[in-house]
């Protein structure tokens, strides 16, 4: 299993499975009011990394398309496991066997994957130059504010939930030829994305409850600034790195109802 954490993986399913024997069948609490929690768990996020070239004056001795040959070998897909822990709060309303209510959440996970080639561009009939070429993306924290709808009986909380997702995200670029040009490039910026999920949740008596849940976030594509390429003090065009996020969250967490 190579997208969770085993050891998390693991805990989570322990947990979830042993939940109908921590309270009796007796119901121990309300689903209604306020609530915050705690939580941790693991996070695999993959992202598609590519390299933009507008630079033609620059490549323009080239037998074939030496603009296509960095973006060529500046495309890949990188992947990444993290831990994470996180709060939340929310608010919930029964009515029936039918809960609806909203959540809203804040996880740290550090994530940073780049990728970095090293490779040749044909050029100038005979000769080909080597070249290095790196894109990167990180992010340290993610926030959903989600609705979620699901179905009680008694103590068990079975649920869909779906909202909004923002996140800090980073996309930076470096390229380096063997005859001296080179180009760097970054940007940060809040983006905004989307996220679905389901999880479970079961009270313990006291207001406490605990819950398993997994989450998909999806951030799209974002780029870096375009940077100049350059040749000593001559500008030739511009460079970019391009990445995109989604993240899939495993989590286990501890709730609080006031």
């Amino acid at each position: 299993m190579n997208k969770f954490n085993l050891v998390q993986t693991a805990v989570l399913a322990g947990l979830i499975a042993g939940l109908s024997g921590t309270a009796s069948a007796a119901e121990v609490g309300t689903w209604n009011g306020w609530s915050t929690g705690v939580y941790i768990g693991d996070a695999y996020g993959k992202s598609k990394l590519s390299t933009g070239v507008n630079a033609s004056d620059y490549f323009t001795a080239s037998v074939v398309d030496g603009a296509g040959a960095v973006e060529g070998a500046g495309s890949g897909s990188r992947s990444s496991n993290n831990f994470l822990g996180g709060v939340s709060i929310g608010y919930d309303k029964q009515f029936g066997n039918v809960l609806v209510g909203g959540e809203f959440d804040y996880t740290n996970f550090n994530r940073d994957v780049s990728q970095t080639t090293a490779a040749y561009y044909p050029c100038c009939v005979s000769s080909e130059f080597g070249f290095t070429n790196k894109v990167s993306v990180s992010s340290d924290w993610l926030m959903t504010a989600r609705t979620r709808v699901g179905y009680v009986n008694g103590n068990s909380l079975t649920y869909l939930t779906g909202g909004l997702a923002a996140t800090d995200l980073t996309v930076k670029h470096e390229w380096v030829d063997s005859y001296g040009a080179n180009a760097q490039s970054s940007r940060s910026n809040l983006k905004l994305g989307w996220t679905l999920g389901v999880g479970y949740e079961h009270l313990l008596g006291n207001n406490w409850s605990i819950k398993g849940e997994y989450l998909y976030a999806n951030f799209g594509s974002f780029s870096s600034q375009p940077g100049p390429l350059m040749l000593g003090t001559t500008r030739y065009g511009e460079m970019e790195g391009r990445g995109d996020m989604s993240v899939q969250m495993l989590r286990v967490g501890l709730n609080k109802r006031w």
